[in-house]
Formats: C-alpha cells, structure tokens, sequence
C-alpha cells in the first residue's frame, strides 16, 4: 500500500512537471521538448499548407491555400514576399515572391529573430 501511495506522488509530480513547463508534446512533429511548441505547430502547419502553392497562382489563391497571413512580409513597386516559418529546428522559412500579383519565385530562407536583423553590421 505504501509503495503504491509513492508510486502515485511520482507520477502525479512528473505529470505535473511536464505539464506546467508546457515545452513537451508526447506525438505529432514537434514530438519531444521545444522552447516554442506554439511556434513549432505552426511550422509544422505552414510546411504542410505550403507544398500546395504553385508557380502562377494569385495572392488570392496562396492566402486561401496558407489559410493565415504571412509571418514575415515585405514589398517593393516590382514585387512582395511573404515568409512563413516552414521548419522550427532548421530555423528555416518559406518564401513566396509575388511579381504582378502572381506567384514567380518560391524559396527557403533562414529564419532570424526580429532584433537581429535590426543590429547595425559593423560602424557606430
């Protein structure tokens, strides 16, 4: 009986550990433990949606496809990007260049944090 009341505070701590930190999926792709499992999903969910996008198809077309917004976008007159986290431990994201509102370049990126992007390279 005494063995079996310790058994059940083990478990009950470990189950508890894992579940409070919230970094630990016990299946799907982001199985195991992650710093960011929301982040994690959504790459995972983003990689799936995005093997449906095709040279040639609207904004319209690859926003329904995508089903979300892009989690990076920029433009310029001749052309917008939109970047999407594609695969959380590669860092790596997807990006779909729009020429005249169509799809003419799909390519992979590394993913960098916001704020490194921002730092100056090199001078004051």
């Amino acid at each position: 009986m005494r063995g079996c009341v310790l058994l059940t505070m083990v478990l009950v701590a470990m189950s508890l550990g894992c579940g409070v930190s919230g970094h630990y999926m016990s299946s799907g792709p982001c199985k195991g433990f992650h710093t960011n499992p929301q982040a994690c999903q959504r790459a995972a969910d983003n990689a799936l949606a995005i093997s449906q996008v095709k040279m040639g198809q609207t904004i319209e077309q690859v926003s329904k496809i995508m089903g979300r917004g892009p989690d990076r976008r920029e433009g310029t007159t001749e052309a917008e990007s939109w970047s999407y986290l594609t695969d959380y431990d590669a860092e790596l994201m997807t990006t779909i260049v729009f020429r005249q509102g169509v799809v003419t370049e799909i390519k992979q990126t590394k993913w960098l944090p916001e704020e490194d992007q921002e730092k100056p390279s090199g001078g004051v």
